[in-house]
């Protein structure tokens, strides 16, 4: 199967993707979170008459958590993070003199190339006989590991500092004068993995030449390979404190070459946010086995108190051998008749309401609402795409763990009144073209509505009055605003 790289990659983290469209949140170990029974896959149950909640009290209850979540995240909670971030931007922003961090991050940078040499080719112009185009690549490779970066800077009389040290560290002032230290610490093996090909252009010239012009385009195109390694530790302190501790952890022990091969090589990572005021965002794991699965755990909690958690999944099989810096080309790739099965995404809110989703072909999931996208003027075919499409997803929303399932999402194709360049007029015509928004199917048989009808500010006026305020006091704790 020849395929453009995004679409293999689309593929590939489709189920990640979908996650996102729940939530955008983290979770660890030693972290407090809710039970792994309430994001682990579950087999729906169709409700009773006795079990199948009705749309009103399912109204009433997710508002009820809704505004439960929101008690749980006030803003003041986040107010001192807030002050020193305002105060760290106003004062440390593009006002304060960072000629010294640049001109540092610039020779380090500069210290890890090696030149490679030059190539170029040639091609005549398709359009103008006369001109010939040339493209000259000066060809270097980049090794960026994080013992090329280091040094002790301290914001001092408007600029910064620089003093030779093993690590990096930030040190500046915060906003009641107490000592700020930004830190980051890594440790452990490292391990070299050629991650793109970062192509730049730098200039053009042309000359004339028996009777032919040659255009010459000039680019830098450097191998960058990263230098990954075990742990990475950034650390905030202020007066002494922790204010904010991330800690992430690779292994990247089955990959033997600096090439990440999909087909044959596998890893795993993890990284958790602490924050002073007893917030924690915890990706627990994000795992990928070489043709066989994918895997994340995420959680975001407060003190004991799990408010989400994700999980997602899914089969990745007959993937040939595809190195990921080729991602990076310009190529197609020949990805052969590669599988992603079974993708599954469930995210829990408090323990209290979960909305799991199952994909059993993905390929052919997105085959079918790309099908249906491409003929959004021949209302047969984009229902019958979209009905196919329905047939492989399976999304439910549940309640406090249960396996009974309270509504299944699905989508539903419906008319919209545009236009449609017309061939034989010459012009835009008016046209009816189709779309598809999700919907909500209860089980009491009563009804049924689109997202945007049932959560709308007429079902849950006060939980939107409530949310609106809290984004807007969030917006105004960084210093922006929300249009509404």
């Amino acid at each position: 199967m020849k395929i453009m790289k995004k679409g293999l990659f689309r593929s590939l983290l489709f189920t990640a993707i979908v996650g996102a469209t729940f939530v955008s949140c983290g979770g660890s170990d030693d972290t407090p979170i809710i039970p792994q029974s309430l994001t682990d896959p579950v087999t729906p149950v169709d409700p009773t008459p006795e079990t199948a909640m009705t749309v009103e009290q399912q109204k009433e209850y997710l508002g009820e958590v809704a505004q439960e979540f929101m008690r749980l995240t006030p803003t003041s909670d986040f107010q001192s993070l807030a002050d020193l971030y305002n105060y760290v931007r106003d004062t440390y922003g593009n006002s304060y003199d960072w000629s010294t961090v640049d001109e540092w991050s610039r020779t380090a940078y500069e210290a890890a190339l090696e030149a490679l040499g030059q190539t170029s080719k040639t091609e005549a112009n398709p359009y103008m006989s006369m001109v010939m185009d040339r493209t000259v690549y000066n060809n270097y490779k980049a090794v960026i590991m994080a013992s090329n970066f280091t040094g002790h800077f301290t914001a001092r009389n408007g600029r910064w500092v620089r003093e030779n040290a093993n690590d990096l560290q930030f040190v500046f002032s915060g906003q009641n004068g107490s000592q700020c230290v930004l830190s980051v610490v890594t440790s452990g093996s490292v391990k070299k993995v050629h991650l793109l090909d970062a192509m730049t252009w730098t200039n053009w010239d042309y000359k004339y030449e028996n009777n032919i012009y040659t255009v010459s385009d000039y680019y830098d195109r450097t191998a960058l390979t990263v230098g990954i390694p075990q742990n990475i530790n950034v650390t905030l302190t202020q007066g002494g404190s922790i204010v904010a501790k991330s800690v992430l952890n690779f292994n990247l022990d089955n990959i033997t070459t600096e090439e990440f091969d999909l087909s044959r090589n596998s890893l795993t990572m993890s990284a958790l946010l602490e924050l002073s005021n007893g917030y924690n965002f915890n990706l627990s794991k994000i795992a990928y086995s070489a043709n066989s699965n994918a895997a994340l755990n995420f959680n975001v909690s407060k003190g004991a108190v799990s408010l989400i958690s994700m999980s997602a999944a899914s089969d990745i099989h007959d993937l040939p051998s595809i190195n990921v810096s080729a991602f990076s080309g310009e190529e197609h790739i020949d990805a052969g008749n590669y599988k992603i099965e079974n993708a599954f995404v469930k995210v829990d809110v408090l323990g209290k309401v979960q909305m799991q989703g199952t994909v059993s072909d993905v390929l052919k999931f997105s085959n079918y609402l790309e099908a249906a996208d491409d003929n959004k003027y021949d209302e047969n075919i984009y229902k019958s795409n979209i009905s196919e499409a329905n047939l492989l997803a399976d999304v439910n929303l549940f309640y406090n763990g249960s396996a009974v399932k309270q509504a299944t999402i699905k989508l539903e194709p419906f008319a919209t009144e545009g236009y449609n360049w017309s061939w034989t007029e010459y012009q835009y015509l008016p046209a009816t073209y189709w779309q598809s928004e999700p919907i909500i199917c209860f089980y009491d048989g009563s009804s049924y509505s689109y997202f945007r009808a049932f959560f709308s500010e007429d079902n849950f006026g006060n939980t939107f009055n409530a949310f609106k305020a809290l984004a807007n006091q969030y917006a105004t704790l960084v210093g922006t605003s929300i249009d509404w």
